[in-house]
């Protein structure tokens, strides 16, 4: 293992330490003590200035990690679990807008993550996305980071996130108008996958089939 590889490793090491100590700092009622250690490490992790870590977009924070040469994919899945957890904290104390915020950085990084990780990581896995899209609908994404988050869900075979988030997306007339061409070419290529696919994530054929026809029932009624 390089030197590279190993500090990387005890980084991910480190902020899995620092999670399991928030997870009980959360149930202890300390959110404030929480959340100063939370946002500490995600500008120590991305060298960014705790003042700016926040105010820079979703896609303007990839890039400036990217210009500052710190965008592994351990360090992007560690900045990640810590926005998620952020997010988390805001949620329960009610602050949807502070958890927004968070929420969607995560999503940008892990995807950015997942995208870049080995196929045989035993770290670097869906579970952290997964939590943090079931707070968070797909309509607060940056459409760089949705394009991105579909392109990489579609590329793991996690089709039942797909069709959460284009649910979401399609659920007013404006995200009809919007997203029915990236829905329909989805469920297309939804429906190519396997049934053995489709059922390792608790999805039907007949859903997919029905959601496609709803697109063209909604066209026919324009």
């Amino acid at each position: 293992m390089s030197f590279q590889q190993d500090y990387l490793l005890r980084m991910l090491q480190d902020v899995a330490g620092l999670m399991t100590r928030i997870v009980r700092m959360r149930r202890q009622g300390e959110s404030e003590e929480a959340l100063a250690l939370l946002v500490g490490e995600s500008s120590r992790l991305s060298g960014i200035p705790e003042s700016l870590v926040y105010a820079l977009s979703d896609d303007d924070l990839v890039n400036t990690l990217q210009a500052r040469g710190v965008l592994e994919t351990e360090r992007c899945y560690a900045l990640a679990e810590l926005f998620r957890e952020e997010g988390e904290i805001y949620l329960d104390r009610n602050q949807p807008a502070e958890a927004s915020l968070r929420l969607t950085k995560a999503v940008r990084l892990y995807t950015v993550a997942l995208r870049h990780a080995e196929p045989e990581s035993e770290v670097i896995q869906l579970d952290g996305l997964r939590d943090t899209l079931r707070h968070l609908s797909a309509n607060e994404l940056s459409d760089a980071s949705l394009d991105a988050l579909l392109e990489e869900l579609m590329n793991r075979g996690a089709y039942d996130l797909v069709d959460n988030a284009l649910y979401e997306l399609l659920e007013s007339p404006e995200g009809q108008l919007a997203h029915r061409e990236t829905a329909e070419a989805l469920y297309r290529q939804i429906l190519h996958a396997s049934d053995y696919a489709l059922s390792q994530v608790n999805l039907d054929r007949s859903e997919i089939e029905e959601s496609l026809a709803s697109l063209d029932d909604d066209l026919a009624w324009r």
